[in-house]
């Protein structure tokens, strides 16, 4: 559990430096230590792998933050670790469910906002 601790120690830290690139990274490694500590060699894969194809979309999911990422979001992975420190797997994997929901309505929302701005400048 100390290697998850240790991941998200580093995603703070990239938070609060407001640096998008190492909390990329650190997102990347926090949620691969997770699959590890559950032992599971596909989901270690399966996340790895998602995480390191979906590096362009984070990094437009952050810019939606102007790379100020709310507190709510590092919060999060503490509920999760929290729940997995408890023991309460049901808790862990519907907080993480959630917190992917979370990044896909924001990738949605921004998408759709830019979407719209684009349609209103090409009819003036």
């Amino acid at each position: 559990m100390m290697h998850v601790r240790n991941r998200q120690d580093e995603f703070v830290a990239a938070v609060e430096a407001h640096d998008a690139f190492a909390m990329i990274e650190a997102n990347r490694e926090f949620h691969v230590a997770i699959a590890q500590l559950a032992g599971n060699a596909y989901y270690i894969r399966f996340f790895s792998r998602l995480l390191d194809e979906g590096r362009r979309i984070l990094r437009l999911y952050y810019s939606t933050f102007e790379d100020r990422l709310p507190r709510q979001y590092v919060n999060e992975h503490e509920d999760i670790i929290a729940a997995i420190e408890a023991g309460d797997t049901g808790r862990a994997d519907r907080l993480a469910i959630a917190h992917a929901d979370q990044i896909v309505r924001q990738i949605q929302e921004y998408l759709a906002r830019e979407t719209e701005q684009a349609s209103a400048l090409s009819l003036e």
